[in-house]
């Protein structure tokens, strides 16, 4: 294996932002090109991540691990705080449903509740889910399901994806899980503000993470190549938030 430097103080798959390192920081791993499975599928990391040995312990990338697991995470600057959340119950209970079908392929999208508080968080989660009969090769970007926001006047505010494209093998009956990101609201808070300075739109947002009320339409799409074919698959929502 190969030797690899890396400051501690600087590391993380999260995008922590700009930091300072001093020689202390760093330690000597080793690169490990090993494989990851999930639940009995096995899953090609992309190129933009890297695993590592250190004294005899594996670091993997933590967002590749859980958005693969149908969770998702975020980091706070402020607090030095990396944040995961995860369906404690993948057979969750859901007042609203939607499901778009395209051949071998289903993207269904759910919501716990039709109304929501403007300071309650969220409860919504996708699926993607393959039923072909045979394994197929697919690229797609990171991650591969992707949501958005509409409000009642246009406005929209969709995920950000990595630029580098993902391949790998999907087999019969796999799925794909994703919940709600936690940053999509401050995202589509702070487009909706008009304001440039986000430190600025904080001081007049003390809560960027809600919602005001009103009818919004949450949707999912789902874009990847399979065959040489380019396919885009999407459905949505609306819930309301009093």
């Amino acid at each position: 294996m190969k030797k690899f430097w890396i400051g501690i103080a600087c590391a993380g798959v999260v995008s922590l932002g700009a930091s300072v390192a001093y020689a202390s920081d760093y330690v000597q791993a080793l690169l490990f090109p090993v494989k990851i499975e999930f639940n009995g599928q096995n899953k090609e990391l992309s190129q933009e991540y890297t695993i590592l040995n250190y004294n005899g312990h594996a670091y993997v990338p933590i967002r590749y691990i859980v958005e693969n697991m149908g969770g998702e995470i975020s980091y706070d600057g402020q607090l030095n705080q990396i944040s995961i959340k995860y369906a404690e119950d993948q057979n969750r209970f859901s007042e609203l449903n939607s499901v778009k079908q395209e051949g071998p392929f289903s993207l269904s999208l759910a919501s716990h509740k039709k109304e929501y508080t403007h300071d309650e968080a969220i409860n919504i989660w996708a699926e993607l889910t393959y039923s072909g009969s045979t394994t197929i090769e697919v690229q797609h970007a990171n991650p591969l399901i992707v949501y958005y926001i509409k409000d009642d006047v246009g406005n929209y505010r969709e995920m950000a994806t990595l630029d580098s494209n993902t391949t790998e093998s999907i087999t019969p009956n796999q799925k794909y899980k994703k919940s709600f990101p936690s940053g999509l609201v401050p995202a589509y808070n702070y487009d909706k503000s008009g304001l440039k300075d986000y430190r600025a739109f904080l001081e007049n947002f003390p809560a960027p993470d809600s919602l005001s009320p009103g009818n919004y339409e949450i949707g999912v799409k789902a874009s990847f190549n399979s065959n040489g074919e380019e396919k885009v698959i999407d459905t949505s929502i609306t819930i309301a938030i009093k």
